[in-house]
């Protein structure tokens, strides 16, 4: 498939499906456009990913997390490794960085 779409980003992030994106898309170029117009620099960022279609996002944020059941290389690119969704894992990662407080 690659081959026959030269111009696009595919990553799998189940066993059946994938995202197609133009290489210049994808969540990281969304991001940075975003940062880019609001006036925000990438460091003071954090993003949570689980999966393939996650690692730009996770890798160029200013803290990356990623979540308990992510895949092995999100975990070894992330700057800090958390719990699973189900195991509220975000609301962990929120309170370990001091976002928000505890009750």
């Amino acid at each position: 498939m690659r081959a026959k779409l030269p111009d696009c980003m595919l990553t799998r992030w189940n066993d059946y499906a994938m995202d197609i994106v133009s290489k210049e898309g994808g969540k990281k170029a969304g991001i940075l456009e975003y940062l880019r117009q609001m006036h925000i620099d990438p460091s003071e960022t954090i993003a949570f990913g689980d999966g393939e279609n996650d690692f730009e996002m996770v890798e160029s944020a200013g803290i990356g997390v990623a979540m308990g059941d992510a895949e092995p290389h999100i975990r070894e690119i992330a700057d800090y490794v958390t719990a699973a969704v189900e195991d509220d894992g975000i609301e962990k990662a929120a309170l370990h960085f001091g976002l928000i407080d505890p009750e």
